[in-house]
């Protein structure tokens, strides 16, 4: 860490108020020697006049120091609460760096935080999470695994892993002691399975992290004129899409984005399925649609309860299942509606009338997708791709612990299982690996 930071710690662009962050060694020599004060209290807001070396008055601010043991890094460091214009924060950095700061790289303030342990690595990138989170889901788990949640379930998976290495090397050291060779094997193996299955929780909950990140992807799917633009225009609240009685009004696929339950739901409005398009412009729009429909996540299938089943053709015909899609039996309240219970009988079937009840249908939709789709009640972390490569090596690594207990000997074993350990400790960052951490800690905006 070399010397004494500064950087914007708001979004660059006018707005009522810009935070400059300071962080290092000189921190309060700085704010004591700008606002001419020589004593401040840490974590007192005062007010003072901002001005430059020159003795330029450069702004009217509020500014706070914090102690070492009290900021975010880890370090003495202060904030300056100036006004939201560009000019004033420039020259104020300009200044700043005149007196010996230099500006902050990024994601510098989060790798101090980390150096000097006031985060692990798990909590530093759950930062970026909770500052990008998009849904109320997402915000959650960001904020869980800022708390320690994820490092909480790391630790123990490290302790049981310490217990195991202890029996092996206590009877390495004391092998005319110990118990018998299957006594021994039996109990390694038990503590090495119930490892194994908290890391497979972990594992899966990774299958959650683009849904979290990005939204989920839901495709409206169904034949022409079977209401898929009507549902588009009821889930978004307004009219976005064409709606008309003449079949095959899509001729291309719509893409939105909405929060429906606190989630984010990227919808897409595709044309209309069915084998006898009318026109070649038809036919290339339905190519296009089929294209995206293979990239969904979930799917509202729209028939009309009046009509015959949709044809959709064997390449989308497979795509939907019960845990994916929902049946959305359309025109419920028309005079030849008909229960479709056989059609897909698997999935979920709901009988609606988008026109008629467009509040109950944004309920059931997003009950659905809920249920099925969504972060399960149960699963609190998530975890990332560099999460899962070092969970799938620790795993592989666990399970030659075990094969080699049983065809080569204990001490080896021993040495798989402080393996383990090792590969385990980049979760959290109890080593150090800087090329690893200069990747990480880029991907952060400066003042972060």
């Amino acid at each position: 860490m070399n010397g004494t930071i500064a950087a914007l710690a708001t979004p660059w662009g006018e707005s009522a108020i810009a935070v400059v962050r300071i962080s290092g060694g000189q921190s309060l020599a700085l704010v004591g020697d700008i606002f001419l004060k020589e004593s401040i209290t840490p974590r007192t807001m005062y007010h003072g006049v901002y001005r430059s070396t020159s003795g330029a008055i450069l702004d009217d601010v509020m500014f706070v120091y914090f102690c070492e043991k009290s900021s975010y890094t880890g370090e003495d460091s202060a904030e300056i609460y100036a006004h939201g214009n560009m000019v004033i924060v420039a020259k104020i950095l300009e200044d700043l760096c005149g007196r010996g700061c230099r500006l902050a790289d990024r994601g510098e303030f989060t790798r101090r935080a980390f150096l000097n342990k006031k985060l692990d690595l798990c909590q530093a990138e759950a930062v970026v999470d909770l500052i990008h989170a998009s849904s109320e889901a997402a915000l959650a788990v960001a904020q869980r695994q800022l708390s320690g949640k994820l490092s909480e379930k790391l630790h123990a998976i490290g302790d049981e892993l310490m217990t195991v290495l202890a029996i092996l090397e206590t009877h390495v050291d004391f092998v005319e002691e110990e118990i018998g060779g299957n006594e021994l094997d039996g109990r390694i193996a038990e503590r090495l399975s119930a490892v194994i299955a908290d890391i497979d929780l972990l594992l899966d909950s990774s299958r959650y992290q683009t849904v979290l990140g990005g939204g989920l992807n839901v495709a409206i799917i169904g034949a022409p004129n079977a209401g898929k633009s009507s549902l588009l225009n009821c889930l978004l609240g307004m009219d976005r899409a064409l709606v008309s009685p003449i079949a095959g009004t899509t001729r291309d696929f719509i893409a939105e984005r909405v929060t429906l339950g606190g989630h984010v739901i990227n919808l897409l409005d595709t044309a209309g399925l069915r084998a006898d398009a009318e026109s070649e412009l038809e036919l290339c729009g339905m190519e296009k649609s089929i294209g995206q429909i293979r990239r969904a996540n979930a799917y509202l299938l729209v028939i009309d309860s009046n009509a015959d089943y949709p044809v959709l053709g064997r390449e989308i015909f497979l795509l939907p299942s019960e845990d994916n899609c929902l049946v959305l039996e359309n025109k419920s309240d028309l005079p030849n509606s008909r229960p479709c219970g056989d059609f897909l009988p698997k999935c979920e079937h709901c009988r609606i009338s988008v026109l008629k009840e467009p509040e109950r249908v944004k309920v059931l939709v997003s009950n659905f997708l809920a249920k099925r789709c969504f972060l399960p009640a149960e699963v609190d972390v998530v975890v990332n791709a560099r999460h899962v490569d070092i969970l799938t090596r620790v795993k592989q690594t666990i399970i030659r612990t075990d094969q080699t207990l049983a065809t080569i000997g204990v001490e080896f074993s021993a040495n798989d299982v402080r393996n383990a350990l090792e590969i385990l400790g980049g979760m959290t960052g109890r080593y150090d690996n800087e090329s690893m951490l200069d990747r990480l800690f880029s991907t952060f905006c400066v003042g972060k």
